[in-house]
């Protein structure tokens, strides 16, 4: 989700644009993506509303990719998954 965020350059971020829909006791899944806006030019100074990695609010591909394996999501599939969302965000 935040990887197509950060793809097509989406500044409206805010604690009620991310939904955590309860699975079963003790299991949470993020929601399907919703309510972003993209923008056609990038702004170089945006920070997403929650922490997204190492680099904490900074919007990026890299910091995004900081954290992956917390996700049960390995650098490699990750970075495959990043360059298919650039894809289909270019289209």
């Amino acid at each position: 989700m935040y990887e197509f965020k950060i793809a097509v350059n989406s500044d409206d971020d805010h604690m009620r644009n991310h939904g955590f829909p309860h699975v079963k006791l003790n299991k949470w899944k993020l929601s399907p993506l919703y309510d972003i806006a993209p923008r056609i030019t990038p702004t170089s100074s945006f920070r997403k509303s929650m922490n997204l990695g190492a680099m904490e609010k900074i919007d990026s591909y890299t910091n995004s990719l900081s954290k992956c394996e917390e996700f049960a999501l390995s650098k490699a599939q990750a970075k495959k998954d990043i360059t298919q969302i650039k894809r289909f965000a270019k289209d």
